[in-house]
């Protein structure tokens, strides 16, 4: 790779899985340090220690984004660790069930709107605090397709994708 992202530093949140994770390695592969989110430590791990080769750092930090001080916690071991944050990746998110809307249960709901909707609120204002105080930085939030194409099997989903 180029190296293109050295001497860059973020976070990357649901970084133990699928896309999150395969961000979180190619920001390292360019030359980033990340601090990788995830709600499970095994996979932050492997994680971690799948960065070792690479040309950027990743350190994983365990935690939830329905809670507000995980990316908090998140943005200050970035700045301990590497002494800045430019990039914030607010990906975290979840399906919730494969339910028609009259069949969804409003806890499930709840849930679902929790990680991707207040998850990515508490991302973003966290990130845009810190930014603020620094010199700026970017901030790329994870979609979906299903933000503006409806599932009728996603329907909370698709709903907090839209939001």
């Amino acid at each position: 790779m180029s190296g293109r992202m050295g001497g860059l530093a973020g976070v990357v949140t649901g970084a133990t899985k699928g896309l999150g994770r395969e961000t979180a390695l190619l920001l390292a592969e360019e030359g980033a340090s990340i601090v990788g989110v995830g709600r499970n430590s095994g996979d932050g791990r492997r994680l971690e220690e799948d960065s070792r080769e690479l040309a950027g750092d990743i350190a994983f930090v365990s935690g939830d984004v329905r809670e507000e001080d995980t990316s908090g916690r998140a943005i200050e071991v970035c700045m301990e660790r590497f002494g800045r944050l430019d990039i914030m990746v607010a990906n975290a998110g979840i399906l919730g069930p494969e339910t028609p809307l009259h069949e969804t249960d409003t806890g499930d709901f709840d849930e679902v709107f929790d990680v991707n909707v207040r998850g990515l609120f508490y991302d973003c204002r966290a990130a845009v605090r810190a930014m603020l105080e620094g010199n700026g930085g970017s901030i790329v939030t994870v979609g979906s397709i299903l933000s503006v194409a409806a599932d009728p099997m996603l329907t909370s989903y698709t709903a907090t994708k839209a939001a």
